[in-house]
Protein backbone atom coordinates (compact mmCIF):
# COMPACT_ATOMS: atom_id res chain seq x y z
CA UNK A 1 0.00 0.00 0.00
CA UNK A 2 1.44 3.31 -0.68
CA UNK A 3 1.48 6.07 1.94
CA UNK A 4 -0.12 8.64 -0.45
CA UNK A 5 -3.48 6.10 -0.72
CA UNK A 6 -4.47 6.72 2.84
CA UNK A 7 -4.92 10.21 1.87
CA UNK A 8 -8.24 11.99 0.28
CA UNK A 9 -8.30 13.04 -3.53
CA UNK A 10 -9.04 16.71 -3.78
CA UNK A 11 -12.00 16.06 -5.03
CA UNK A 12 -13.27 14.12 -2.03
CA UNK A 13 -11.67 16.84 0.39
CA UNK A 14 -13.56 19.53 -1.64
CA UNK A 15 -16.80 18.02 -1.61
CA UNK A 16 -16.70 16.74 2.26
CA UNK A 17 -15.91 20.80 2.61
CA UNK A 18 -19.02 21.30 0.88
CA UNK A 19 -20.81 19.41 2.65
CA UNK A 20 -19.47 20.80 6.04
CA UNK A 21 -20.27 24.34 4.30
CA UNK A 22 -24.00 23.40 3.26
CA UNK A 23 -24.66 21.90 6.73
CA UNK A 24 -22.96 25.35 8.65
CA UNK A 25 -25.30 27.42 6.91
CA UNK A 26 -28.05 24.82 7.54
CA UNK A 27 -27.57 24.92 11.37
CA UNK A 28 -27.29 28.99 11.29
CA UNK A 29 -31.04 28.89 9.79
CA UNK A 30 -32.11 25.85 11.84
CA UNK A 31 -30.72 27.83 15.17
CA UNK A 32 -31.93 31.22 14.10
CA UNK A 33 -28.57 33.38 14.60
CA UNK A 34 -28.54 36.50 13.23
CA UNK A 35 -26.02 37.26 10.77
CA UNK A 36 -23.87 39.34 13.69
CA UNK A 37 -24.29 36.41 15.85
CA UNK A 38 -23.08 33.89 13.42
CA UNK A 39 -20.40 36.46 12.80
CA UNK A 40 -19.46 36.44 16.24
CA UNK A 41 -19.22 32.95 16.65
CA UNK A 42 -17.35 32.56 13.35
CA UNK A 43 -14.70 34.79 15.16
CA UNK A 44 -13.97 32.16 17.80
CA UNK A 45 -12.05 30.21 14.93
CA UNK A 46 -10.75 33.38 13.43
CA UNK A 47 -13.50 33.94 10.64
CA UNK A 48 -15.72 36.15 9.42
CA UNK A 49 -16.78 34.16 7.08
CA UNK A 50 -17.58 30.11 6.69
CA UNK A 51 -15.81 29.66 3.46
CA UNK A 52 -12.41 31.08 4.88
CA UNK A 53 -12.24 27.76 7.43
CA UNK A 54 -10.58 24.28 6.55
CA UNK A 55 -12.73 20.95 6.49
CA UNK A 56 -10.87 20.76 10.50
CA UNK A 57 -12.17 24.14 11.50
CA UNK A 58 -15.65 23.52 9.88
CA UNK A 59 -15.74 20.21 11.72
CA UNK A 60 -15.59 21.72 14.84
CA UNK A 61 -17.91 24.38 13.97
CA UNK A 62 -20.28 21.58 13.30
CA UNK A 63 -20.03 20.06 16.56
CA UNK A 64 -20.47 23.16 18.09
CA UNK A 65 -23.26 24.22 16.82
CA UNK A 66 -24.80 20.44 17.31
CA UNK A 67 -23.38 21.04 21.05
CA UNK A 68 -25.94 24.04 21.44
CA UNK A 69 -29.07 22.72 19.57
CA UNK A 70 -28.58 21.67 15.76
CA UNK A 71 -29.61 18.46 14.65
CA UNK A 72 -28.75 16.98 11.31
CA UNK A 73 -32.09 16.24 9.30
CA UNK A 74 -32.12 12.51 8.65
CA UNK A 75 -33.62 11.96 5.09
CA UNK A 76 -33.92 9.09 3.32
CA UNK A 77 -32.98 10.72 -0.23
CA UNK A 78 -29.64 11.43 1.47
CA UNK A 79 -29.17 7.56 1.95
CA UNK A 80 -28.61 7.01 -1.01
CA UNK A 81 -24.68 7.76 -1.94
CA UNK A 82 -23.70 9.95 -4.88
CA UNK A 83 -24.04 13.29 -6.38
CA UNK A 84 -27.68 12.35 -7.39
CA UNK A 85 -28.93 11.37 -3.48
CA UNK A 86 -27.66 14.94 -2.76
CA UNK A 87 -29.24 16.77 -5.40
CA UNK A 88 -32.78 14.98 -5.31
CA UNK A 89 -32.47 15.71 -0.86
CA UNK A 90 -31.87 19.69 -1.53
CA UNK A 91 -34.66 19.52 -4.72
CA UNK A 92 -36.98 18.64 -1.30
CA UNK A 93 -35.30 20.26 1.10
CA UNK A 94 -35.88 23.21 -0.89
CA UNK A 95 -39.13 22.55 -1.75
CA UNK A 96 -40.61 21.75 1.85
CA UNK A 97 -41.61 25.37 2.67
CA UNK A 98 -42.99 26.04 -1.09
CA UNK A 99 -47.24 26.38 -0.16
CA UNK A 100 -48.33 23.12 -1.87
CA UNK A 101 -45.05 22.24 -1.78
CA UNK A 102 -45.84 18.08 -2.24
CA UNK A 103 -47.68 18.40 -5.02
CA UNK A 104 -45.83 21.12 -7.20
CA UNK A 105 -42.85 19.03 -6.79
CA UNK A 106 -44.96 15.94 -7.94
CA UNK A 107 -45.87 17.86 -11.12
CA UNK A 108 -42.33 19.35 -11.78
CA UNK A 109 -40.90 15.88 -11.41
CA UNK A 110 -43.36 14.61 -13.92
CA UNK A 111 -42.77 17.58 -16.12
CA UNK A 112 -39.21 17.83 -16.04
CA UNK A 113 -37.58 14.68 -15.03
CA UNK A 114 -40.39 12.85 -17.02
CA UNK A 115 -40.52 10.03 -14.34
CA UNK A 116 -43.59 9.44 -11.87
CA UNK A 117 -41.34 9.69 -8.34
CA UNK A 118 -38.58 12.16 -7.61
CA UNK A 119 -36.34 8.88 -6.47
CA UNK A 120 -36.40 7.69 -10.11
CA UNK A 121 -34.94 10.57 -11.37
CA UNK A 122 -30.90 9.74 -11.96
CA UNK A 123 -30.16 12.13 -14.46
CA UNK A 124 -27.52 14.95 -12.66
CA UNK A 125 -28.39 17.01 -15.30
CA UNK A 126 -32.31 17.09 -15.29
CA UNK A 127 -31.92 17.30 -11.37
CA UNK A 128 -29.89 20.57 -10.90
CA UNK A 129 -32.51 21.83 -13.84
CA UNK A 130 -35.18 21.12 -11.10
CA UNK A 131 -33.64 22.46 -8.08
CA UNK A 132 -32.89 25.46 -10.38
CA UNK A 133 -36.74 25.29 -10.72
CA UNK A 134 -37.57 24.98 -6.97
CA UNK A 135 -35.05 27.49 -6.37
CA UNK A 136 -36.93 30.13 -8.63
CA UNK A 137 -40.06 29.25 -6.89
CA UNK A 138 -38.95 29.55 -3.66
CA UNK A 139 -37.47 32.65 -3.63
CA UNK A 140 -40.28 34.13 -5.44
CA UNK A 141 -42.54 33.35 -2.99
CA UNK A 142 -40.32 34.35 0.02
CA UNK A 143 -40.30 37.79 -1.92
CA UNK A 144 -44.05 38.55 -2.18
Amino acid sequence: MHAGSMKKSPNKMQGQRNGLLALVHIAKKQLGLSDDEYREILGHWGASSAGALGVFELEDLVKYFESVGFKRKSCPEKKKQGQAGALRARILETAEPLENGEARLAGLVKSVCKVERLEWCRDLGTLRRLLKIVGTLRSIQDAA
